[in-house]
């Protein structure tokens, strides 16, 4: 497995936005989720269940974005 983690150290997410971030996009002054909403689907599309996207939150601490893909046997 290739497990990328990108993290900051801003304010994190309010709890009723974190539950939507990925599935979906979501209005926001600045940003709409769009990016991860799409890298949530082409996930799905190209390795079904065996990668994932997880978001979870530090309240007043940051973010964490979890990526996980398989690792290939075969080349592309």
């Amino acid at each position: 497995m290739l497990i990328l983690r990108v993290s900051d150290n801003g304010r994190g997410i309010p709890p009723e936005r974190l539950a939507d971030l990925g599935r979906r996009p979501l209005r926001s002054e600045r940003g709409s989720g769009t990016a991860l909403f799409q890298l949530a689907q082409v996930l799905a599309l190209v390795f079904g269940n065996h990668a994932g996207l997880a978001v979870s939150n530090r309240p007043g601490a940051g973010t964490d974005v979890m990526l996980t893909v398989p690792k290939r046997s075969e080349p592309w």
